[in-house]
């Protein structure tokens, strides 16, 4: 008995991308890939997310309405579950390791090989990853290292933190969070430990790759 086939989703706001993907997939000769649905940017996916039933979504990094990075993380937050491979023409570390915090399986080139593009969607679907030259799993492991130390922080830390990359000193930190000074430094102290870094210019730069938000 043949094994069900990969339900496929594809997001990408070039066509001609779109249909040379679904012409690779369809010739497979194994049959192993079923495209179930398609799409043109983030948005119009999100929208139709409880609507199509898939295994692994092909996204494009950049697109107008929402890009890959925004999509991800939505999907991060309302169905972390999802397998996605970002395709992209941009290979920077910084967007790698911003997607991969958000969820991201795999990155492939857009002018990946057809042989590259299977293997990948195939691996992804079982083993929930696939490394390659754009994506270590020595990546994985940083991005892993680095939100154990951001749950690390306590919320009070967090708030001081927020305060330390706006440019606040110790004492204009202390009146808007109606605590001593000394109690303030102490707060610095461990959030540098805690994130190995020294001045809110390293704060600031590691909230920054690290995609953490201070609302």
């Amino acid at each position: 008995m043949s094994s069900p086939k990969i339900k496929v989703v594809l997001v990408d706001d070039h066509t001609i991308l779109r249909n040379g993907i679904k012409s690779i997939l369809s010739k497979d000769y194994k049959k192993r890939f079923d495209i179930v649905a398609e799409y043109s940017n983030g948005k119009e996916f999100l929208s139709d997310l409880e609507n199509v039933l898939f295994d692994v979504v092909l996204l494009d990094l950049n697109m107008p309405v929402k890009g890959g990075e925004n999509t991800l993380e939505i999907l991060q937050l309302s169905h972390p579950n999802v397998r996605s491979i970002v395709l992209t023409q941009l290979s920077m570390d910084y967007m790698v390791e911003s997607c991969a915090r958000l969820g991201a399986r795999a990155f492939l080139p857009k002018e990946v090989k057809p042989l590259e593009l299977k293997r990948t969607i195939e691996t992804v679907h079982a083993d929930g990853y696939y490394f390659n030259q754009l994506f270590s799993e020595e990546t994985l492991q940083n991005v892993s290292s680095r939100k154990k130390k951001n749950e690390q922080l306590t919320l009070q830390e967090k708030r001081v933190l927020r305060h330390i990359v706006s440019g606040s000193t110790s004492n204009e930190i202390a009146d808007l969070l109606g605590l001593s000074e000394s109690t303030i430094k102490s707060h610095r102290e461990n959030i540098h430990r805690k994130l190995n870094t020294s001045n809110p210019y390293e704060l600031a730069t590691y909230c920054i790759r690290n995609g953490i938000v201070l609302e």
